[in-house]
């Protein structure tokens, strides 16, 4: 998509990393991707107006952008150079220790979390995305391809970059492995961040096809397994973790980066996980005298004891959250988890999309809006 060059701001007297874009003719020249159509005007918009990315790309551990612009039909923008490299130089040495892993994609994924609040998706989460400074500390850059998948007011724009081109391939969710575009949302960098945590576990990523081809088809089709299974030893709540990140649907992903970065957390500080669930992505239900009594993440329940015990189901207690000025993050993930367990019917579909809002996914709340005038419509309302 582009070259990275290593630059001298005179208006900052620093070193800057300076993305430039590279044209068609360059692109054919250098044997890249050439299923990439870059609007130039797009561009113009999204990193030099008003309420810009460039604005808008900030938070703990993000590299923010420092100027953009277009010079000769090359749209290009700076950043500031982080001096220590990035996670693919440090994964060609190989699998990296479990505790440094989940410590390094703890912070990726609040680095994520970050710019998702500005209602942002990255789209190309990867290892050389993922920079390391002088005290290996991640954080997040290059968001080249977030130009394009910026969730607006009113619902994701359409993109100009075609689904080969939007991301790379080992580290693609499958809704953008299959050209789905509309469907990208935050958990589709959950996705991202669970492949390359899974890399570093088991020093291969969960996919590694002969060819771009191969490779779109297994991250659609086919199940990666544990990382425990290709590299023995990783812990089994790691195991976990890279599983649920990353399912194929996307209601069954950690619903937030955050979620992600908090299991790792408690991990390392050997707690039990935030939102433990199985591989299938089922609970033990008990039934009796008609109360349903679910068991939900631990830590949601000890956050608030007294409101979950009176809870009789997850739709409840996110409404509750929604309410009472609780937290969006955990009503979402109450009721992703209510709604794959098929349990709320219509209100869980209408409760996600004003959970959703809240966190600023637009394009989620506008998918649940739909999913809940259809429940609605069946449950003959």
């Amino acid at each position: 998509m582009g070259v990275v060059y290593l630059a001298k701001d005179p208006s900052r007297n620093a070193e800057v990393a300076l993305k430039v874009h590279l044209d068609e003719e360059e692109r054919q020249a250098c044997q890249t991707t050439q299923d990439l159509d870059l609007d130039i005007e797009a561009f113009r918009e999204k990193f030099m107006g008003e309420s810009s990315l460039a604005r808008r790309v900030r938070g703990a551990g993000v590299v923010p952008i420092l100027d953009a612009g277009i010079e000769g039909g090359h749209p290009w923008y700076t950043s500031p150079f982080v001096s220590g490299g990035d996670m693919s130089q440090l994964l060609k040495q190989g699998p990296i220790a479990p505790r440094e892993a989940a410590r390094l994609l703890s912070q990726a994924a609040r680095g994520a979390d970050a710019v998702h609040r500005q209602g942002i998706v990255h789209c190309d989460i990867k290892p050389a995305n993922l920079m390391l400074d002088a005290k290996r500390n991640v954080h997040l850059t290059d968001f080249g391809m977030a130009c394009f998948c910026r969730l607006a007011p009113g619902g994701r724009e359409a993109s100009t970059i075609l689904a080969e081109a939007m991301g790379t391939p080992s580290y693609m969710s499958p809704e953008q492995a299959a050209g789905d575009l509309k469907s990208v949302c935050v958990q589709s960098d959950v996705y991202s961040l669970g492949a390359v945590l899974f890399e570093a576990l088991c020093g291969e990523t969960p996919h590694p096809g002969r060819g771009t081809y191969d490779v779109l088809q297994s991250v659609i089709q086919d199940d990666p397994g544990l990382p425990s299974v290709r590299r023995p030893g990783v812990p089994s709540e790691l195991d976990q973790i890279c599983e649920r990140a990353l399912r194929k649907k996307i209601s069954q992903r950690y619903p937030t980066a955050l979620g992600l970065a908090e299991d790792l957390d408690a991990w390392l500080r050997g707690e039990r996980l935030v939102q433990p669930v199985s591989r299938g992505g089922k609970r033990l239900v008990w039934v009796t005298g008609g109360v349903l009594l679910l068991l939900v993440v631990a830590a949601l329940w000890a956050a608030r004891p007294a409101t979950v015990q009176d809870a009789r189901s997850l739709v409840q207690l996110a409404r509750k959250e929604l309410d009472q000025g609780g937290s969006p993050e955990r009503a979402d993930a109450l009721l992703t988890e209510a709604i794959s367990q098929g349990v709320g019917g219509a209100d869980a579909w209408r409760l996600r999309a004003r959970a959703r809002r809240a966190l600023g996914n637009k394009h989620g709340a506008e998918q649940d809006e739909a999913e809940w005038r259809k429940a609605k419509a069946l449950d003959g309302d």
